[in-house]
């Protein structure tokens, strides 16, 4: 009996790191948080970056995953900041309906034309 009660001690303690979420075909998805957590953050800086380098990086695994989730929204939450006001980034946008045009460009004035000095 005390056997029992220590394996499952040692189970509990084995998913505190982990979560999961239920996909589109019935499949559960399990992963590491601090894994997904980095992953997530890497690819939504580059993205970022890709504006400029003009270089789409690949979605990660974790990512992939959530798109085939059968709530998506529910499945990125771990993922999305406390405070929003206060994080550089949220990894919600990333499932939004038109992810070419994330991260969002504010237009840049064209002064190529004019004679006035800008300094």
């Amino acid at each position: 009996m005390r056997s029992r009660a220590w394996i499952h001690r040692l189970e509990k303690k084995a998913r505190v790191g982990t979560g999961k979420f239920r996909l589109a075909n019935g499949e559960i998805y399990s992963y590491d948080r601090a894994r997904a957590s980095e992953q997530l953050w890497v690819y939504c800086i580059s993205r970022l970056r890709a504006k400029y380098d003009l270089e789409e990086p690949p979605e990660p695994e974790i990512l992939q995953a959530i798109k085939q989730a059968q709530n998506p929204q529910a499945a990125m939450r771990p993922f999305v900041p406390d405070v929003p006001e206060r994080a550089l980034i949220d990894p919600a946008v990333l499932l939004e309906d038109d992810p070419e045009n994330w991260p969002p460009s504010d237009p840049v004035e064209d002064l190529s034309e004019t004679d006035e000095n800008p300094f």
